[in-house]
This record gives C-alpha cells, sequence and structure tokens, in this order.
C-alpha cells in the first residue's frame, strides 16, 4: 500500500523503519516515507518527522555525551596511571637514596672499624714498646746490681 501512494501505510512503514520493527532500523529510510506521506499532506506524517527530527537530534547528543563522558574516563584513566607511575618513580627514588644513605652508613661503620683497629694496634705496639723498655730497664738495673762494686 505505500508504494501505491497510500499515507497511512507510509507512515507505518516509516514507523517500522524507524523502530526496526521487521526490518533493519534506518532513519533515512523512514524519513522518506513520512516525507512522502507528508507531501500528500497527511498531518500524521508531519509529526513523525518532527519527532524523528527530535529523536535524531537526542540520539546525537547522547552519543556526543557518551563519546565525551568517555574521552573523560580515558583522560581520567591516563591520569590516574601517570599519577601512578609517577609515585613508582618517587619511592624507586627514595628506595635509591635510602640504598645509598645506608651504603654511606656501612662505609663509615667500616672506616670507624678500621680506625679503631689501627688504635688497638698502635695501642699494642705502644704497650709492647713500653713493656721492652721496662724490661731493659730492669735489666739494665739487675745487670748494675750485680756487678762488683769497684769497676
Amino acid at each position: 500500500m505505500a508504494d501505491y501512494g497510500h499515507p497511512e501505510a507510509q507512515v507505518k512503514l516509516g514507523s517500522m523503519y524507524e523502530e526496526g520493527h521487521g526490518v533493519e532500523q534506518d532513519y533515512d529510510t523512514a524519513q522518506q516515507w513520512y516525507q512522502k506521506a507528508a507531501g500528500q499532506g497527511f498531518a500524521e506524517a508531519e509529526e513523525k518527522l518532527a519527532q524523528l527530527e527530535a529523536r535524531r537530534q537526542r540520539e546525537a547528543e547522547e552519543r556526543k555525551r557518551a563519546e565525551q563522558e568517555r574521552i573523560a574516563a580515558e583522560k581520567a584513566e591516563q591520569e590516574r596511571l601517570q599519577r601512578e607511575q609517577a609515585e613508582a618513580a618517587a619511592r624507586a627514588e627514595q628506595e635509591r637514596l635510602e640504598q645509598e644513605r645506608q651504603a654511606r652508613a656501612a662505609e663509615q661503620r667500616r672506616r670507624a672499624q678500621e680506625r679503631a683497629a689501627a688504635a688497638a694496634a698502635d695501642k699494642a705496639k705502644e704497650e709492647e714498646r713500653e713493656r721492652l723498655a721496662r724490661q731493659r730497664a730492669k735489666e739494665a738495673i739487675e745487670e748494675m746490681m750485680s756487678a762488683p762494686e769497684g769497676l
């Protein structure tokens, strides 16, 4: 009937295309059928054209909003990843600095132990020298005491 110019059938067929009932949804084809019926002065077709245009605008706005939300979500995810990377880098730097600090502290302890060992060795040498000096003095005194008196 729509092919034969019946406006009610044209509007019905346009509605089927608009909603995807029995056919693949196609707004352009729906609009063509509505325009054919509207061209014959069928008031319902004019309303359907206005509704279809409003629907297209709403869906376009929804797609735009969804795209903006997707972009915002991607941006937020990128920012989150960048923050995580920056935090990981900061933690790695802190760990590196802590390892350097610990290495310096260990080196200072090692040097302090070396100095303490050297001081202990020096003290032992000094004590040995003093012991030898006392021994020599004692031997000298013993020698003097054992020597005959008139010599």
